[in-house]
């Protein structure tokens, strides 16, 4: 798929150059005794710039449409994306918030969206207003000391605004439409924002560490979570 795609942007890419460089060209050539005269006004040097300008303006104006072209065919596929992206999370947080109940967790200052599911979830969801989605089974469960370094770790997310930095990596466009040579990097960032969430959700206390692994274990041995949209923060 990808490369019939780029068989088809390669060929609008060359014809555009081709008819803008013609349109251009033929444009230059009309005016080509009006800008001999011109030149020969002023002095040599300027006359050499002038018409040596003027001889290689449709190529620059053919480039620089193409190059044009191309940004926005990466630009349109990066946007395309993201919107996908974002429906995808609104769609899943309102399903969410029709199927469960906000409640009241412990030491939560705000409510938490309560899923009546068996699967197991646990996830920071959504953009500027992140809610924190907590399914029954995980909140049976885990222990209060997991519980809590568990919700500490999806708080660390909240503070360092990760889902906003997965927007703005959704809106950076690739270097070539559907080609993602950046993508190791994405992912590489991924797991360090979840090794810094475990950092600051443990403060350096071994004691809150051994709590998080332990809820690590337990939601991983409760089964494989529900498929979650990208702007979504998972505790697994």
């Amino acid at each position: 798929m990808i490369l019939p795609y780029l068989l088809r942007l390669l060929c609008l890419c060359l014809a555009s150059f081709f008819v803008l460089n013609v349109a251009a060209g033929l444009l230059v050539c009309i005016s080509s005794k009006s800008a001999i005269r011109f030149a020969e006004s002023r002095t040599p040097k300027r006359a050499a710039r002038l018409l040596v300008g003027l001889r290689l303006l449709p190529f620059a104006l053919a480039v620089l449409f193409v190059l044009g072209l191309l940004g926005a065919a990466t630009w349109l596929n990066a946007l395309a994306r993201t919107a996908q992206s974002l429906f995808a999370s609104l769609r899943h947080n309102r399903l969410c918030r029709f199927a469960g109940q906000e409640a009241r967790l412990p030491g939560e200052s705000s409510p938490v969206v309560l899923v009546e599911n068996e699967a197991p979830l646990l996830a920071m969801s959504g953009l500027f207003r992140p809610r924190l989605l907590i399914s029954r089974s995980v909140l049976q469960n885990l222990s209060a000391a997991e519980l809590g370094a568990a919700l500490a770790h999806e708080h660390a997310h909240r503070t360092s605004r990760d889902n906003l930095k997965r927007l703005l990596i959704q809106l950076a466009p690739d270097i070539l439409p559907f080609l993602h040579p950046l993508r190791t990097l994405e992912r590489t960032w991924s797991q360090f924002a979840e090794w810094a969430a475990d950092d600051q959700a443990t403060e350096g206390d071994s004691g809150r560490a051994v709590a998080l692994a332990a809820a690590l274990v337990q939601v991983a041995r409760m089964g494989r979570g529900p498929r979650l949209p990208f702007f979504s923060q998972p505790l697994f």
